[in-house]
């Protein structure tokens, strides 16, 4: 589900709610119960930049893409966070 941002006109209080896209814009205010108006968020757009990673051994390995650096982490029984 997606998470949306808020605005209460009444109490001005922002906020988000992961709510169904059907339900976007029947979102209340917890604090006073005004129906919420949806605003509109930065896109989230998620970028690699590839990078010399130095931490594998003593040859730096370069990492072209965010796959190859789950598969370069797991040959080294390693977790990847992103």
């Amino acid at each position: 589900m997606p998470t949306y941002e808020y605005i209460c006109e009444r109490c001005r209080r922002e906020f988000e709610e992961t709510v169904p896209a059907s339900l976007r814009n029947d979102v209340k205010c917890s604090v006073c119960g005004e129906l919420a108006v949806k605003q509109i968020s930065a896109f989230n757009a998620s970028t690699f930049t590839p990078f010399a990673c130095e931490n594998f051994g003593t040859d730096p390995v370069w990492i072209e893409s965010k796959n190859q650096l789950r598969e370069e982490n797991k040959k080294r029984g390693l977790e990847t966070i992103m």
